[in-house]
């Protein structure tokens, strides 16, 4: 995500769902390149974060 498109999210927003859910997916943060990358970091000490990672992943890029 460029940083123009960074500054042009609703922070606030953001900030209210991270503070009432835990969580938020923010859609084009990542490519799916990157969420592979990371997925790959957790894979032998999380064995569920990659595959949490990849399906954000294959969302993320379906909805970009």
């Amino acid at each position: 995500m460029r940083p123009d498109s960074l500054a042009a999210l609703d922070w606030q927003d953001i900030s209210g769902r991270l503070d009432g859910d835990g969580w938020v997916v923010i859609p084009g943060l990542l490519d799916k390149a990157a969420c592979h990358s990371l997925s790959a970091l957790y894979a032998s000490t999380h064995p569920i974060a990659p595959f949490m990672i990849r399906n954000a992943a294959n969302l993320l890029v379906q909805n970009a």
